[in-house]
């Protein structure tokens, strides 16, 4: 009875792993969900500002 553990390490993204624009996938995830949310929160605070404006 063995066990056998395999480490395979950091990628470098140098030898052929998914990268986005030379950095790792996932910030460009947290780059585009940051964008939306700055997107949506300005746009309700312009909504909101209209409403209150309107509203007198």
């Amino acid at each position: 009875m063995s066990t056998e553990t395999t480490f395979a390490g950091p990628q470098d993204p140098n030898t052929g792993g998914r990268t986005f624009f030379g950095h790792p996938r996932g910030l460009s995830t947290l780059f585009f969900t940051e964008m939306w949310e700055r997107f949506s929160y300005y746009g309700m605070r312009a909504l909101l500002t209209l409403f209150m404006t309107a509203a007198t």
